[in-house]
């Protein structure tokens, strides 16, 4: 069935979400800029309202235009919400980057900048830099929890696991979300300073950042982890009555990169999800003619948890990571 028209409200000023009465659904388009042919830049924003006060959980996706994994995601809790039950203030940004979703791309192309470098961005700069500045002050400023949703974008996949902030004020609580957001494994983070995420643990904001997906695709299995996560996750935060359902503990891991030395192409000898040894070859790289100019080895004994899929490489660019269980010490 397809849905009515929706009606939005054009905000060109700050959001105020205690505006919102209880029990209701609002679409939002919050106005970050006009471009030289007189088209407005805007992101679009969905705010649910439960019966009664509580947390505000804000779940953002499409940084990257080309990961819509969490993009569709977000649309597929959308549609599942029963307000009756729910507490709280739930804000969904389906699509933070517009601009880079509309070229298919991980970026912006009229900047082009990586708006997950930049935040809490420039209320007077180019047009990421304001999509940025307006996500982070009108929307995510003052949250009590935040999902950014991410995956492996144009020639990688990656297995689903969850980032959160290494030594921080956040951490015990980030560490909390991420244990109960349901997948396998879960690792600690240092992430550069103009990441979303790390604004967020820097001004105080419990804060994870799964990854789960790739290959610029979307399927119903992935997208269903995306779907389970952020259901568990209000039921933790009290959003939701009632505990997440029982499910293994993730695993703590830590990770090597592995890039590549020579530029060509890859033949993988181990797939994603495999497990490798120290100095066991992973892939080969060969020239055109077939001939080999650098194998490649794991740095650890672990397991490929990132990969690079498409056949070209160039020199420096990523093929893997390898991630290592870190031992319990209890």
């Amino acid at each position: 069935m397809i849905a009515p028209p929706l009606v939005s409200d054009v905000c060109d000023g700050p959001v105020t979400f205690d505006q919102f009465a209880p029990g209701s659904r609002h679409s939002l388009v919050l106005a970050a800029g006009h471009m030289a042919d007189g088209s407005t830049v805007s992101l679009p924003v969905l705010v649910a309202v439960g019966q009664a006060a509580g947390p505000r959980l804000v779940c953002v996706a499409g940084i990257h235009g080309n990961e819509p994994e969490g993009i569709t995601a977000l649309l597929e809790v959308w549609d599942g919400l029963a307000l009756e039950a729910m507490r709280g203030t739930l804000v969904l940004v389906p699509v933070a980057n517009p601009p880079a979703f509309r070229a298919g791309d991980r970026r912006n192309p009229q900047d082009p900048l990586d708006m997950n470098r930049i935040f809490p961005g420039s209320a007077i700069g180019t047009i990421t830099e304001r999509l940025a500045h307006r996500l982070y002050h009108d929307v995510v400023a003052g949250a009590d929890f935040v999902v950014t949703l991410h995956g492996w974008s144009r020639g990688g996949m990656v297995v689903p696991y969850v980032e959160y902030p290494r030594d921080t004020a956040v951490t015990p609580a980030s560490r909390a979300m991420a244990a109960c957001f349901g997948l396998d494994w879960m690792e600690a983070f240092d992430w550069p300073a103009g990441m979303l995420a790390a604004v967020c643990a820097r001004h105080g904001i419990p804060v994870i950042e799964p990854e789960i997906g790739g290959l610029e695709s979307t399927t119903n299995e992935r997208r269903a982890l995306y779907v389970r996560g952020i259901s568990n996750l209000m039921h933790h935060v009290g959003m939701l009555p009632g505990q997440p359902p029982d499910h293994l503990p993730p695993r703590d891991v830590e990770r090597a990169e592995v890039v590549a030395p020579q530029g060509g192409l890859i033949r993988r000898r181990r797939e994603l999800g495999e497990p490798v040894s120290m100095h066991e070859e992973i892939a080969v790289i060969s020239d055109l003619l077939g001939r080999t100019v650098a194998e490649v080895t794991s740095p650890m004994d672990g397991f490929i948890a990132a990969q690079r899929q498409a056949a070209s490489v160039n020199p420096g660019e990523q093929i893997a990571v390898i991630f290592r269980v870190i031992p319990e010490t209890s």
